[in-house]
């Protein structure tokens, strides 16, 4: 090979070299990128799922009845049906109320 063919054969191959590390890095900031995208999209998730907790714990706590009310105030309990004031449940029987 003549010494110019063997420098043009030279400069391409480190031309080549040069480009496959720039392809490696616009790769690896391709990667970087999409995985701050990923954990963004984590971290926003967990912001609206805490939101949506602390908003249904608000709800819970602002239908929550008095201390001294036995019985929620948004439960349907029929007229002619009266509870003395005075009733004690018997030890082993427990009431649960759920009120949608």
């Amino acid at each position: 090979m003549l010494q110019s063919q063997k420098q043009c054969l030279s400069d391409m191959i480190i031309k080549q070299n040069n480009m496959q590390k720039e392809i490696i890095k616009v790769e690896m900031e391709n990667q970087r990128l999409w995985e701050k995208e990923i954990i963004e999209k984590e971290h926003a998730f967990q912001r609206e799922q805490m939101q949506s907790f602390l908003q249904a714990m608000q709800v819970i706590g602002s239908q929550a009845p008095p201390p001294n009310c036995g019985i929620p105030q948004n439960c349907f309990i029929p007229q002619n049906y009266r509870i003395p004031t005075n009733y004690q449940l018997p030890q082993n029987v427990k009431i649960i109320l759920v009120c949608l």
